[in-house]
């Protein structure tokens, strides 16, 4: 039998089952268009699916930027807040330093009560307006005041070199210089 003879016959077989003389391509082809149509439909459930995952995941990344960005602003104006109060003790301790290299016979030399007196000119609201800061604040305190015949002991105040030397006063601005940059570069 041929292909040609066994198209026929499937034709006929065909009209028989319709009853009349229905041309079966049509049914095909619209079962083919159906089966196209289930399988669009479903990808399109999967994109619109897809679609909603990645609007969420936005939201989430955009919610997520602008906690960076608040965090972002806490850490610049705490570290703006400890680079004004670092620059603030590098300033005390310039001045504190100035006065103790001056002459002794010079006007301008600050005794120890004389720096107390001025230290607690600007208190800050979460310090003790009695306390003392800087050098000697170890040796002066609000219950017992300065006097000559305890004097703090400037030697713990010479870093040595690091090359190991002693290190000599012209150092000091660089150590303090070099304790200022650390904190920057910690903030």
């Amino acid at each position: 039998m041929t292909d040609s003879d066994l198209a026929e016959r499937l034709d006929a077989v065909e009209r028989a089952l319709t009853d009349d003389g229905t041309d079966l391509t049509d049914v095909r082809d619209a079962a083919a268009l159906a089966n196209d149509l289930e399988r669009l439909e479903a990808r399109v459930d999967e994109l619109e699916a897809t679609v909603d995952e990645l609007e969420a995941a936005v939201e989430a990344v955009r919610g997520y930027a602008g906690n960076v960005r608040a965090v972002n602003r806490d850490v610049e104006r705490r570290a703006s807040a400890a680079l004004a109060k670092a620059e603030a003790l590098e300033s005390a301790v310039d001045a504190d330093r100035d006065a103790t290299r001056s002459p002794p016979d010079s006007p301008s030399r600050s005794t120890p009560d004389d720096r107390a007196a001025t230290a607690g000119s600007g208190p800050e609201p979460d310090r003790d307006s009695d306390a003392v800061v800087g050098p000697d604040a170890d040796w002066h305190t609000p219950d017992r005041q300065a006097t000559d015949r305890d004097p703090p002991d400037r030697s713990r105040e010479q870093s040595p070199d690091p090359a190991g030397g002693a290190g000599d006063p012209s150092d000091d601005s660089g150590g303090t210089e070099q304790f200022i940059q650390r904190v920057r570069d910690a903030l």
